[in-house]
């Protein structure tokens, strides 16, 4: 499986304020990844709606459930080009209901953006163009087949283009294009494979005076509606809540200026009603030449700083060779319109720069350096004001260059860091860097890393970096027929400065994937894991450490009309050479079957989860969950059924956990859209809400709900966009 893990923080939406959706990151078709985690007492269910990118319906299961954490993973199948559009619905124990996004979530889901398996992009040797230049030098990174077409804006340039080496010419001797272009890679069958934008600058013509114009867009949203629970006498009054979102943004010609977060909510009966979203961003660009103000978001090299928002300045240039920025920020997270900049010592410092190196621009060099303040951790006793941040200077270089047909990529920095700057200890230091070679041979993409991080580096952007450690990884993988295969190797060593107080712990892991995809048949995914630790130089007994522990994962997942089967199991095991008390088992199963259609979707779900070292932990679930409409498409029956029994040998746990549902909903559009009012949504429902928790061994604790609701809601988003001519 792919080992990419994608987190959105949610705590926020479940208490008084909301949580908009965040970027992530997109993955691989196929591949897994857990994109979503909460953790809330007031749970009581969690239903994950999704859909493939363009398609209408939602298909749902149930969030997976473990030591008090919800979580999302998307696995196989349901990664899919061009991507997800999701939602999570939360029952709460109060009997409400809470989504994320938290205003209309079917009409503003989500997004996770998947790619298909080796991923195509094109890299230009040179982003300005003059029209006069007769060719146009370009990179394909990635594999096409020949049926591929290459087109300029809707122009098929590939009976014109040549291939030298890995560079693709265009030829443009009789200046066929010219001001802004696009660069496209098209499949045969249709398929945007890459674009990349071309843009045609002719220094010697003047410059034409664009139209002045100011750009105002946003949405607006509102929601009414109530319901009345059989639990609660005193229904309350209607509900009422909106929300406005609003940008502005105004060219000039070179000039461009964009503002926005804007973000207003209400709801009635809250404290305050209005609420004013703290999030702002203010850019300024004058040609390549960008001034940022608000929440704006850093980057250098990844041993330095990976990557972070925060709120204050950021000035950016760049040309077509190379680019600099230079930043100052709040370290810690501001809320309401604080600047965020400041002289005190809660500030961050930096500034940044890339190079292109050569002709061909196959090589680069990126530099940071950034000085400021930690993040220090609550300390119990000790007041606000009287703590103190951690301060740091740390600077960075990062290398990537091609040697022959072995690509390079090296990394070194260096850091001065205080952990206390209340005492007179001097700063220390220490350094960190990475080196990683990679090259295909014989057609197996392959991969060598070394790294060392001193036991004194800090880093300013990860207080939590994994320093004092050294290693080296290998890795090989490639395609045999319909088969994919990849092996790695990795060694790491902590406690590399040799600490008389800590052991030297020793760690190695060896790892083979394989994955089969044959047409008309189930895809195949396995894999095996074997890890090792080991320890010397203790200075005490209870700090040895000799353990070995092997995985095992398989997976099958197939499509079959509008029928879905997945199959996931793993099996675990750790050993200790030095206790045999301290040995476990771990065992996970997974059945889901699904079927959807444009009105209709079923789904079931079965699971087994077993834990066992001195005490055997086994939990079962099963799920159960169905869409599809009655009598009309008006109105649907929402409906799920979920049993989880959770046990231990030592009898300290033996309970049982069941919960249903059914929710019958009315669409009431026909209705409104007589009175001109076809946007209303309006959705007039009736369910009925049933948990019930039983503990064999103590009765005290058994707990049994039942609910029926009448719910009516109205309410719809609007967008709107208006331009004026200055």
């Amino acid at each position: 499986m792919y080992p990419l893990r994608f987190w959105i923080a949610a705590a926020c939406l479940l208490a008084t304020c909301s949580v908009a959706a965040q970027q992530i990151n997109p993955v691989i078709a196929g591949s897994s990844a857990q994109i979503y985690q909460i953790q809330d007492h007031n749970i009581q269910a969690a239903t994950l709606f999704y859909r493939q990118a363009g398609h209408r319906p939602f298909m749902r299961q149930p969030l997976h459930h473990q030591d008090g954490q919800w979580s999302v993973t998307f696995r196989g199948q349901q990664l899919r080009v061009p991507g997800v559009e999701y939602y999570i619905q939360f029952e709460m124990s109060d009997g409400s209901i809470k989504t994320d996004p938290p205003q209309y979530p079917s009409y503003n889901p989500l997004h996770l953006s998947v790619l298909p398996r080796g991923e195509i992009t094109i890299e230009l040797s040179r982003h300005e163009i003059a029209p006069d230049q007769q060719q146009i030098a370009f990179r394909i990174n990635g594999e096409i087949d020949e049926l591929s077409r290459v087109y300029v804006d809707d122009i098929d340039v590939t009976e014109i283009m040549q291939r030298q080496g890995d560079q693709w010419l265009l030829s443009n001797e009789d200046q066929l294009f010219s001001g802004e272009s696009h660069l496209q890679i098209i499949s045969s069958e249709g398929r945007v494979l890459a674009t990349q934008p071309l843009h045609f600058v002719d220094p010697q013509s003047p410059q034409q005076i664009a139209e002045r114009e100011l750009i105002l867009r946003g949405n607006a949203s509102f929601s009414l509606g109530g319901q009345r629970d059989s639990s609660n006498e005193d229904p309350g009054p209607l509900a009422l809540g909106g929300n406005l979102h609003v940008e502005s943004e105004y060219q000039d010609n070179d000039f461009t200026s964009h503002f926005s977060g804007i973000n207003v909510n209400y709801q009635r009966g809250a404290e305050p009603a209005f609420n004013l979203s703290s999030g702002f961003l203010f850019t300024n660009s004058y040609r390549q030449h960008t001034l940022q103000f608000g929440d704006v978001s850093i980057r250098g090299t990844p041993l330095v700083l990976s990557g972070f928002s925060r709120r204050g300045l950021l000035a950016k240039t760049e040309n077509d060779r190379w680019s600099g920025s230079i930043f100052n920020v709040r370290t810690s997270t501001v809320e309401g319109w604080e600047s965020g900049v400041s002289l005190d010592n809660r500030q961050t410092y930096g500034i940044s720069g890339e190079q292109q190196l050569g002709q061909q621009g196959h090589s680069s060099i990126q530099w940071v350096l950034v000085s400021g303040a930690l993040q220090q951790p609550e300390v119990a006793g000790v007041a606000t004001t009287e703590k103190q941040p951690h301060a740091a200077d740390t600077v960075g270089v990062q290398l990537n260059t091609e040697l022959g047909e072995t690509q390079i990529a090296a990394q070194f920095a260096a850091s001065r860091f205080d952990a206390d700057t209340r005492d007179a200890i001097a700063p220390q230091k220490d350094n960190a860097y990475e080196l990683k070679l990679s090259r295909d041979i014989y057609g197996l993409a392959s991969s060598l890393g070394f790294h060392r991080y001193g036991a004194h580096y800090a880093t300013i952007a990860n207080p939590n970096f994994s320093n004092d450690r050294q290693g080296l990884d290998l890795s090989v993988g490639g395609q045999f027929q319909k088969m994919g295969w990849s092996t790695s190797l990795a060694t790491t060593q902590d406690n590399i400065e040799q600490d008389l107080n800590r052991p030297i712990v020793t760690s190695r892991n060896a790892g083979l994937n394989l994955d089969f995809i044959v047409e008309d048949w189930p895809a195949l995914s396995s894999g095996f894991n074997l890890s090792e630790q080991r320890s010397r130089n203790e200075p005490a007994i209870d700090q040895r450490i000799d353990s070995r522990g092997e995985d095992v994962t398989l997976g099958i997942s197939d499509n079959i009309g509008s029928l879905n089967l997945s199959w996931n199991s793993s099996l675990g095991r750790l050993k200790s050479r030095l206790d045999a008390t301290k040995d476990s088992h771990t065992r996970n199963h997974a059945l889901n079957l699904g079927y959807s259609t444009e009105e209709t979707q079923l789904s079931l779900n079965i699971a087994q989860n077993s834990s066992r070292d001195q005490v055997t932990h086994l939990s079962d679930l099963l799920n159960l969950s169905a869409d599809f409409p009655l009598f009309s498409e008006k109105i649907m029956l929402n409906s799920q059924f979920s049993f989880q029994h959770n046990s231990a040998s030592d009898d300290s746990q033996n309970n049982k956990i069941i919960g249903g549902s059914a929710r019958i909903a009315w669409s009431l559009q026909d209705m409104f859209s007589t009175v001109t009012a076809a946007w209303a949504n309006a959705q007039f429902a009736l369910s009925w809400r049933y948990n019930r928790r039983s503990d064999s061994f103590d009765p005290a604790n058994d707990v049994s709900d039942q609910r029926v609701l009448l719910e009516f809601s109205m309410g719809a988003p609007v967008s709107f966009e208006q331009r004026w001519k200055l």
